[in-house]
């Protein structure tokens, strides 16, 4: 067979509306003998594979990937860069189409093969579409207008996308991963029998999040499939939730919009007060040195996550940092302390007066109210108001609630040491175990095993440690997390909630210059 150079036409693909588009060239002359042939896909429409879920229009980025069906095997890969795809195919065959598979960042499920070397030529491989929280895998196949021949210098083809862009939109805003079950997340490519097939399995999908700033907006790339009813939606602090999926087919563009209905996980802090807790500790971040947080607050990126003694914890100042990182250990400062102390706490000062004067007073200024956190700005409306527990809130929802000891242990999570706590209706996953009580660290989990605790509603309260002026302790051995709540007859302090292996209070009495963790709440209805 002669080795030829063919270009094969292809364009942007828009979801709702697939297209082709010819372009002539010049007639190629055959160079070598041998069976390996070098092919280019000119792509046309820019150099960047990026979906755009409000317009359903993507373009491509270096790197991308086509492989190449032909005679019912796997013949080659085509890779792109700067507006091409190019790359050898092996034993190309005049009898068949040149097949095209795009599967977007997804890698198929085993390393194709071609026939170059003797070796036995991929005939089918499958891909998964179930993590779409970084991108949208759109699955797209075309053929060569035309039967492979070694005389043809041009072919022209259309990827026609085997999938649906659907738009899901929430109740709520949220940051963190939404999942749905029931969802066909394998595709088979097989190439002796040329297009992309659903496989009859169903799984979970991540939703991918939007770009923009509407956080009650999904979207998810959904192989085709029959309409799903009450399909089960879970993200982190919410019960289960359903919605109904249309029917998906081939190049659908769905942006009616599914409704995800949340009602948040619930614990109970007082006879008519239930909370949802943040998805992480506090932490004031410090873009840069010497410079004050802002509203730049954040809950930690995971449950377990903690600063401990570690910048920015040791190099706070007056309400400032020396060096860049995050602060995760407050103050607790009284509404008659003087400014320059800081709003949060974030000051090395051990002068207790400093923090406040009057006993009993309450905080200068709530850790929530005002910031965006997993979505929520405080000030919105009572159900989206972050705030911090009062002491008789964390003493109810240990000691208040029905079965209240069933609802809490210590534990370990991705080696991190901390007390874990139950929602008020509560499921264990399948294959896990949960002991009550704080007699020792008795339930450990790894990230996988926790996710699945998580998704249950488990919320978990990582040992941080205190700090005292710059000097962090306990870290990792003691957990003390602010109430809300000072003392009636002691200026000097305020009540936290704190455990270690064989000690636990919910009114432990601190000086309120030491710093310990924030974990905050809103009302749910």
């Amino acid at each position: 067979m002669k080795k030829i150079s063919i270009f094969i036409i292809a364009v942007t693909l828009i979801l709702g509306l697939s297209q082709c588009k010819k372009k002539e060239t010049p007639t190629v002359t055959p160079e070598v003998e041998g069976k390996m042939v070098h092919i280019s896909v000119n792509a046309g429409h820019g150099d960047k594979y990026i979906l755009y879920p409000n317009t359903g229009a993507y373009v491509f980025e270096n790197g991308d990937k086509l492989y190449v069906g032909n005679n019912g095997k796997y013949v080659g890969t085509l890779t792109y860069s700067q507006g091409r795809f190019s790359g050898n195919i092996y034993e190309p065959s005049t009898n068949d189409y040149l097949h095209f598979y795009f599967t977007g960042d997804e890698v198929p499920s085993v390393t194709p093969i071609t026939a170059q070397g003797g070796a036995t030529p991929t005939t089918s491989f499958t891909v998964s579409i179930t993590n779409q929280s970084d991108n949208l895998p759109v699955l797209s196949y075309g053929r060569s207008n035309i039967k492979y021949t070694n005389k043809t210098a041009t072919y022209t083809c259309m990827l026609e996308n085997k999938c649906g862009l659907v738009k899901f939109i929430t109740s709520e805003k949220i940051t963190k991963p939404v999942t749905i079950f029931g969802m066909k997340t394998t595709a088979t490519i097989d190439f002796a029998d040329p297009g992309i097939t659903p496989a009859d399995e169903t799984g979970v999908i991540t939703l991918y999040p939007d770009d923009g700033s509407n956080k009650q907006v999904k979207w998810a790339i959904l192989l085709p499939q029959d309409a799903v009813d009450n399909a089960q939606c879970r993200m982190f602090g919410f019960e289960h939730a359903t919605c109904e999926v249309p029917e998906v087919t081939n190049n659908m563009y769905y942006t009616t919009g599914v409704n995800i209905t949340l009602t948040a996980r619930e614990f109970s802090v007082g006879a008519n007060t239930k909370v949802a807790f943040s998805s992480g500790n506090l932490q004031a971040v410090f873009p840069e040195a010497n410079t004050t947080p802002g509203k730049y607050y954040q809950a930690a990126p995971h449950q377990y996550d903690m600063i401990g003694d570690a910048v920015a914890n040791t190099c706070i100042g007056n309400n400032q940092v020396t060096t860049a990182g995050a602060v995760d250990l407050f103050g607790w400062v009284g509404k008659s302390s003087g400014s320059n102390m800081g709003n949060q706490g974030i000051c090395n000062d051990t002068d207790d007066s400093k923090y406040g004067t009057k006993a009993g007073e309450s905080l200068r200024s709530e850790w929530g109210p005002g910031m965006t956190i997993d979505g929520y700005t405080g000030y919105q409306s009572e159900g989206t108001n972050w705030r911090t527990l009062t002491k008789d809130e964390w003493g109810y929802l240990f000691n208040g609630r029905t079965n209240h000891s069933q609802k809490y242990g210590l534990g370990i999570v991705n080696g991190v040491k901390g007390m874990i706590v139950l929602p008020d209706e509560w499921t264990l996953p399948e294959g896990l175990s949960f002991i009550t009580g704080t007699s020792d660290w008795n339930n450990e989990y790894n990230i996988a095993q926790w996710e699945q605790m998580e998704w249950n509603g488990a919320v978990f309260l990582p040992a941080a440690g205190f700090r005292t002026g710059v000097e962090c302790l306990l870290t990792n051995a003691d957990g003390n997390y602010w109430s809300s709540t000072s003392i009636s007859d002691n200026a000097a302090c305020a009540f936290s909630m704190t455990f270690r292996s064989n000690h636990f209070v919910t009114d432990q009495t601190w000086n309120r210059h030491y710093g310990c963790s924030v974990r905050l709440v809103r009302n749910v209805q």
